[in-house]
């Protein structure tokens, strides 16, 4: 039982993300918003730095297309 148990840990803290998308204006311009983390605390931040970049990207007018 012990076993299953840090099996679990480590795959809770050793899996890693990857968001990724591309945003466009009304020009045609586009622009890149991507990040990515392994673990757990990587991969919270690499969310919160891709939805910063996607937000900012919105306040500048690209949308996702």
């Amino acid at each position: 039982m012990r076993s299953l148990i840090i099996v679990c840990m480590l795959g809770i803290v050793s899996g890693c993300t990857s968001y990724s998308t591309t945003l466009a204006n009304e020009k045609g311009h586009t622009t890149d918003c991507h990040a990515s983390g392994f673990g757990l605390i990587s991969s919270m931040v690499a969310k919160s730095s891709y939805d910063e970049c996607v937000k900012n990207a919105h306040a500048r007018g690209f949308d996702e297309e």
